[in-house]
């Protein structure tokens, strides 16, 4: 997918756990306050970043042992992300979880893939199943947007759940029977609003030169795109903040060169 703007990453931070990552605000100086969540129980952990990346302070439950837990002030002028709103259109959901292929009608709920990126999407979520077995998307949620060019052109953070045929029924907790089961994709990409067909190829891509694993927040606060990258319990990778330069393009957006007509 060719976006219409650059992306240049200037530096990464590492964060402390294996959980959730958010970004509670970045002023407009560059300062970055970000949130983890971690384990099973919830607990939580704030850090205040400075602009070059470096830690300067953090706060953590320490799985419950730091009591009491105070949460970092935030500063009164910081930009905190933006509620979904220009991506909204992403939003669906389809079949369950899992259950049964042919009594739910499966396939005619989700939305299909080209062969292609059926096989992408084995190798991308290691599925131990052959690229046929995948039935298609069944849900997408947008979880996070920010808008680069106005009314145009967002980067959005999704929540994408994939459904895909077992090659055997198995049962679950309650003993119910399922043929089919489902797993999570979290993707970012460029998202441009008025473009009605959407194109698979542009999550499966990414952002160009930004490697982001798990990514649940974004923010952009003047030429800088902030991300919070979720860290992986399983592998041991931590949380993780990328910060990188946005390159916008010389020229107006259709609803900025209106926006200056009508009012200079």
């Amino acid at each position: 997918m060719v976006l219409p703007f650059g992306l240049r990453s200037l530096f990464t931070v590492t964060l402390s756990h294996a959980g959730d990552c958010t970004l509670l605000g970045v002023t407009l100086d560059g300062t970055i306050y970000a949130e983890e969540m971690y384990s099973d129980d919830g607990w939580l952990a704030q850090h205040h970043i400075s602009a070059d990346g470096q830690i300067i302070a953090s706060v953590d439950e320490h799985s419950g042992t730091h009591v009491p837990f105070i949460p970092l002030a935030l500063p009164d002028r910081v930009v905190k992300p933006a509620r979904v709103w220009n991506a909204m259109a992403l939003n669906f959901s389809g079949a369950r979880h899992r259950g049964l292929r042919a009594l739910e009608r499966v396939d005619a709920v989700v939305h299909p893939l080209s062969v292609a990126d059926k096989f992408a999407l084995v190798e991308r979520l290691k599925l131990m199943t052959p690229a046929p077995s995948v039935i298609g998307l069944a849900e997408s949620y947008v979880i996070a947007e920010a808008e680069v060019i106005r009314r145009e052109w967002s980067i959005v953070c999704r929540r994408l759940r994939f459904a895909y045929a077992l090659a055997e029924p198995l049962n679950d907790s309650d003993g119910l029977p399922y043929d089919y089961d489902t797993r999570v994709l979290h993707v970012i990409h460029g998202y441009q609003r008025d473009d009605d067909i959407e194109s698979s190829k542009a999550w499966l891509d990414g952002l160009p030169g930004l490697d982001i694993q798990r990514p649940m927040d974004c923010v952009i606060v003047g030429d800088r795109l902030y991300i919070a990258d979720g860290g992986d319990i399983q592998t041991e990778r931590m949380s993780t903040i990328h910060v990188a330069h946005i390159d916008r393009p010389e020229t107006l957006s259709s609803d900025e060169a209106w926006h200056k007509k009508l009012y200079g």
